[in-house]
C-alpha cells in the first residue's frame, strides 16, 4: 500500500469516527469496545448438533421471477444430493404472479413451504417472516439468501464443516457465505474498523466483520437476538452488541449477479 492510499485510509477513518461521535458522543464506547470486551468473555450462546438436523434455507423473492428461477434451480442443481437434510423455505412478497407460481409449481417436490405475504415488507420485513417461520422449525442454524445469489458450487459440500466449526467456536455467531471474491466493503460498517481475519479454520476465516442478511450461515440463538429487526442496519447493530466475531467461508458458493448479467443469460 504506497503512502497516498494510506493517507486516504486514515483520512476516511477518522471522517467516518468524527462524524459518529458527533452523531452518538458514546459511539466508540457502543460500538467498539464493549463488544470487543464481551469477545474475550466465554460466549453463553450454545447449541447441540443433533443427529437428524436439518437445516432451513430461506430464500426470499418479490416481483422478479427471472432472478428467482435461477437462484432456486441452481441451488437445487448444485445441492441435489443433500435435498433431504435441508428445509426449502420461500417468501413470496407482494401480489401473486403467474410467472412466480409456475417456477413454485416446477419445484414444488424440493421446496418444502411457500409464505405467500401478499404485500411486499421489503427486505427487512420478509427477513423477519422468514426467521420467524424457521426458529418454529427449531434446528440450531439457519441459511438465508435473497432470489439474486445463484450457486456457483454446493453449499453441501461445506455444511458439515460449517456445524462443526459453530459447535466449537462459540464466539462466532455468523458466516457469510457470498463468494470471498466479493469485497462488498473492507470496513466493519457499525464499529468502521478495518475488517481483519485474524484466523482461518478449515475453509473459513474468522474476523471482526459486520452481520448482513444474506447469503449467511447463522445460528438460530442468534437471530433471537436480532429480530424483529426494523432494516439490515438495525440487525447489524444488534449483532455487534452481542459481541461475537463472524466468519468468512472461503469459496465461491453464491455469487450476486447484476441486472445486465442477468439480461444476458436470459437473452
Amino acid at each position: 500500500m504506497s503512502l497516498i492510499d494510506l493517507l486516504a485510509e486514515l483520512k476516511n477513518i477518522i471522517k467516518w469516527r468524527t462524524r459518529n461521535i458527533l452523531i452518538d458522543p458514546f459511539y466508540i464506547l457502543r460500538w467498539d469496545l464493549i463488544p470487543r470486551l464481551r469477545r474475550r468473555k466465554k460466549c453463553e450462546i450454545a447449541s447441540k448438533m443433533s443427529p437428524d438436523i436439518k437445516i432451513p434455507v430461506t430464500i426470499i423473492t418479490y416481483n422478479r421471477p427471472w432472478y428467482f428461477e435461477r437462484t432456486l434451480e441452481s441451488f437445487i442443481e448444485m445441492n441435489r444430493s443433500y435435498l433431504d437434510r435441508l428445509l426449502l423455505i420461500v417468501l413470496v412478497q407482494g401480489d401473486k404472479d403467474k410467472a412466480t407460481d409456475k417456477i413454485i409449481s416446477k419445484y414444488k417436490r424440493q421446496i418444502n413451504n411457500v409464505i405467500y405475504s401478499g404485500k411486499n415488507f421489503g427486505c427487512a420485513g420478509g427477513y423477519n417472516l422468514l426467521m420467524t417461520e424457521s426458529l418454529i422449525i427449531k434446528q440450531p442454524y439457519i441459511v438465508h439468501l435473497q432470489d439474486d445469489f445463484f450457486s456457483n458450487e454446493p453449499l453441501s459440500d461445506y455444511i458439515p464443516e460449517l456445524i462443526e466449526i459453530m459447535e466449537t467456536n462459540q464466539q462466532l455467531g455468523y458466516i457469510r457465505l457470498r463468494a470471498i471474491k466479493e469485497k462488498v466493503n473492507d470496513y466493519n460498517v457499525i464499529s468502521r474498523r478495518k475488517i481483519k481475519y485474524l484466523s482461518k479454520i478449515k475453509n473459513t476465516f474468522i474476523g471482526n466483520g459486520h452481520f448482513t442478511f444474506n447469503p449467511s450461515f447463522a445460528r438460530s440463538s442468534v437471530i433471537k437476538e436480532i429480530i424483529p429487526t426494523t432494516s439490515e442496519k438495525d440487525a447489524q447493530q444488534k449483532y455487534q452488541k452481542l459481541g461475537l466475531k463472524t466468519g468468512q467461508l472461503s469459496a465461491s458458493c453464491f455469487t450476486h449477479i447484476g441486472d445486465e448479467r442477468v439480461r444476458d443469460w436470459i437473452k
